[in-house]
């Protein structure tokens, strides 16, 4: 009987297996980027997998690929970012809190996730306006991404504040145009910066809520809070079309 069981269960994991579309025609026409297992979706033969932030539907034998959205009519419930927070969501817990520069107000009400690039003018704007939005109770938490790429001046730059001994004092004064000296350590600079290119980042400040949800670009902290708030009695997906009617985002491209 234990032998029967096993073999059944075999079998179904087998089958399981065999029911997902293969990525290799994907894979050959994208270059070798790494491709998410696919998953299926609410349509029957269509399934869906993600490449560097950014979803796509296979057909059942894997070889036909849809780029775009996918709504539900009925409820108006955008699937595709539901799906897209739920990337982003995993890949930012994936990175530990002790390789993130934190500013932390009296009492967190809300934590946001911002890449952020040491030159980027809209990323400056929001560093000298840090205070406004601890008064907002957001705790903030920054992740590098120098916009040049990984070994580049604007990666070092981020290096070095990283390496300081005071890393939120070093972190100003880069942002304020001032040379911090180079230091000598392990930083978490370009890791962060490839995580960061998976989520589909392509500019700075790129804001990431806790749920996963993107905001592409700088945002007052006042306008933020009110996103923050109404976020959180939406779903992803009617609250990514609020968040549009009501702000335009600010961000410096790559």
């Amino acid at each position: 009987m234990k032998k029967l069981f096993t073999l059944s269960a075999l079998l179904c994991f087998t089958g399981l297996s065999f029911a997902l579309p293969p990525t290799k025609y994907l894979s050959d026409a994208i270059g070798g980027d790494k491709i998410e297992t696919p998953t299926a979706t609410p349509v029957a033969g269509i399934y869906e997998t993600s490449v560097k932030g950014q979803i796509i539907y296979l057909s059942e034998d894997g070889k036909y690929a849809i780029q775009g959205t996918m709504v539900n009519l009925e409820t108006g419930d955008n699937i595709s970012e539901q799906r897209l927070n739920t990337v982003r969501k995993n890949l930012i817990q994936t990175i530990p809190v002790s390789e993130m520069i934190i500013y932390k107000p009296t009492k967190t009400k809300d934590i946001i996730y911002v890449y952020t690039d040491i030159d980027c003018g809209y990323c400056r704007k929001l560093h000298h306006e840090m205070q406004s939005y601890l008064d907002k109770n957001i705790e903030v938490r920054y992740l590098a991404f120098p916009r040049s790429g990984p070994n580049t001046i604007s990666s070092r730059k981020y290096d070095a504040v990283w390496c300081s001994k005071d890393r939120h004092t070093a972190m100003t004064d880069a942002k304020n145009g001032k040379d911090i000296p180079a230091g000598n350590c392990k930083t978490p600079v370009e890791a962060q910066f490839r995580l960061g290119m998976e989520m589909g980042v392509n500019g700075t400040p790129a804001i990431i809520l806790e749920d996963g949800y993107l905001i592409a670009g700088y945002v007052p902290a006042a306008d933020l809070r009110t996103i923050l708030d109404e976020h959180k009695n939406v779903n992803s997906a009617k609250g990514s079309e609020q968040v549009s009617e009501k702000i335009e985002p600010k961000q410096d491209l790559k």
